[in-house]
């Protein structure tokens, strides 16, 4: 929610350098199957997996590629290298509906690279296809279609940027069906 509500409302972004750092997104559907998954996982000694998603992207390039989901235009990113996570998070908590103590260890979290040492696990439960980001992002936005419309000031903003859609940079919204 905090990626979309960010991509959805803002047409311009000033961007911390930290937005550069590396991570490898999973949908949630490719966790609830690793947690189901880890049921049946038999081990001989305490051990821990990472369950990384199938590429790696920059914090700038989900933003983006959330964008296209959505059908609007990318947002205009400036980078600066002054914005601390802190601060960040701060903004996030103004601009998106998420739960600030969330939002705030997400954007602390982002400082460094975050790549999985390896994708062992997948094999361990049967699940070497995993969902790409595009996948796991129409998905959520398909699933929200029966919410009713956000209200108020953003929800305005998020109607127009959806109306005026991606006209002039090649991108149309989506066909969802």
């Amino acid at each position: 929610m905090m990626v979309r509500d960010l991509a959805a409302r803002l047409p311009f972004m000033i961007l911390p350098r930290w937005l550069e750092s590396r991570t490898e997104p999973v949908s949630v559907d490719d966790v609830v199957v690793a947690l189901v998954g880890a049921l049946n996982v038999e081990l001989t000694r305490s051990d821990w997996f990472d369950i990384p998603g199938p590429e790696v992207l920059l914090g700038r390039e989900i933003l983006e590629r959330t964008s296209d989901a959505l059908g609007v235009r990318r947002a205009f990113m400036i980078q600066v290298p002054f914005l601390s996570p802190k601060l960040s998070s701060h903004w996030v908590r103004f601009v998106t509906r998420a739960e600030w103590a969330v939002a705030r260890e997400v954007v602390v979290g982002l400082k460094t690279d975050l790549i999985a040492h390896d994708d062992r696990f997948w094999s361990r439960v049967g699940h070497p296809r995993r969902k790409s980001f595009e996948e796991a992002a129409q998905a959520a936005l398909l699933a929200e279609r029966g919410d009713p419309p956000i209200a108020g000031l953003w929800g305005f903003i998020e109607r127009w940027r959806m109306r005026v859609g991606g006209e002039g940079r090649g991108q149309r919204r989506p066909p969802f069906s």
